[in-house]
């Protein structure tokens, strides 16, 4: 499963093997069973998470009690809350196993500390970092641009996995519709199939 690690690294970077050994040093094997959290709510975040198998999803919730799912994470994603990793405030979000999932913990010192012995992991997690904002603004963009349709559309085209893996509910949720909306949508697509 190392080799999923290595190999997102190596995607962005030119890491060699060795460097990749003495980063896997620093890093910490995890796993979690179906429903279980990495994060909870107004913990603060201590690591960042690469996921080798699995699924987790972030999600906040508001004043009436309703989730809002922020990410999907599946097999080769990072995830973490960044603002409470790196301030040290107390998280918003829920991150939660969906169903048994594996993976790698890197804590706050143990990235600062890779980053220094390696630059080319600064790079790494720049780029990343900078890919995850970039997809933030789009999906933000996308809810107020595009129609419930369009979105659903784009997931589908993004990541098939997805929409065989994950709850229907989640799907609606991370799309800002309601599930009643998601069902309309999937209907109504096949119907325009056959």
């Amino acid at each position: 499963m190392s080799q999923l690690l290595f190999e997102n690294i190596k995607s962005k970077t030119n890491l060699s093997e060795d460097d990749f050994k003495v980063f896997m040093g620093f890093m910490t094997p995890f796993e979690l069973s179906k429903n279980n959290y990495l994060l909870r709510r107004g913990e603060v975040a201590r690591h960042m998470a690469f996921i080798t198998e699995g699924v987790l999803y972030t999600y906040s919730v508001d004043e009436k009690g309703e989730k809002h799912v922020i990410q999907i994470a599946l097999s080769d994603y990072w995830t973490t809350d960044l603002f409470s990793l790196f301030s040290g405030a107390p998280s918003s979000y829920d991150i939660v196993a969906l169903e048994p999932t594996s993976g790698f913990l890197l804590s706050k010192i143990a990235f600062e500390e890779a980053c220094l012995q390696l630059p080319v992991l600064e790079r790494f997690f720049r780029i990343l970092i900078q890919n995850g904002y970039v997809q933030s603004q789009r999906r933000i963009a996308g809810i107020y641009s595009s129609s419930a349709e369009e979105r659903y559309l784009q997931l589908l085209k993004a990541n098939q996995e997805i929409i065989h893996r994950i709850p229907q509910h989640v799907i609606a949720s991370y799309l800002g519709i309601k599930p009643q909306s998601l069902s309309r949508i999937r209907k109504q697509m096949a119907q325009s199939s056959s």
